[in-house]
């Protein structure tokens, strides 16, 4: 996934970079600490996760999939 755009362009570059960092760090921090966490978060906590995973599957929308090439074959052999 990409943001779509100029790849040399700063703005996509800082979004790309942004959400190589950003998706992980949401994963890792609100669903995971959520799933281990035997306690419940209060409405306000619940809320703030809520928004930071709304923009990152808004993010994510707005990108273009690229498929990588199937590496799985290996180098042709001639």
């Amino acid at each position: 996934m990409r943001w779509p755009g100029d790849p040399t362009d700063n703005h996509v570059k800082n979004m790309n970079s942004g959400l190589r960092n950003f998706a992980p760090g949401v994963q890792m921090t609100i669903r995971n600490s959520s799933t281990h966490q035997l306690q419940g978060l209060d409405e306000q906590a619940a809320l703030e996760r809520l928004s930071a995973l709304s923009l990152l599957a808004q993010w994510v929308d707005e990108c273009d999939l690229f498929q990588a090439p199937d590496q799985s074959k290996g180098p042709e052999k001639t």
